[in-house]
């Protein structure tokens, strides 16, 4: 269900919408989810930061809650950095649930690469 502002027919504007997987409250245009808001899906994994087209693209932070991230996460529950695509991708920073600085530098495409900046 959608609660929200409409422009022709449209979620455009700010709203939140909710579903089976969870909800999202922040902007919307044409129907998409089109710059700053927040996501909580029904797992608890949540991504607060900017939207562009419907995919995390740009600043957000990522948080999965304590012992639900990916393996290759080890115990990293936080992602503060740059998106594109749904990704990582950019730099970031990742951090323990206690707020540890973890690992921090460039990643492309969900990859890990550290100091390296990839072109």
């Amino acid at each position: 269900t959608y609660n929200g502002e409409w422009v022709n027919n449209e979620k455009t504007g700010n709203g939140l919408m909710t579903d089976k997987h969870g909800s999202y409250t922040g902007e919307w245009k044409s129907n998409q989810r089109h710059g700053k808001g927040k996501i909580l899906w029904s797992n608890g994994e949540t991504y607060d930061g900017e939207w562009k087209n419907d995919h995390m693209e740009g600043e957000g932070t990522y948080t999965w809650p304590e012992g639900k991230q990916p393996s290759t996460m080890k115990n990293v529950v936080q992602y503060k950095g740059t998106f594109k695509n749904d990704m990582f991708h950019g730099y970031g920073k990742c951090y323990s649930a206690s707020g540890k600085l973890i690992k921090k530098g460039y990643w492309a495409a969900n990859k890990f690469y550290g100091r390296k900046k990839q072109k």
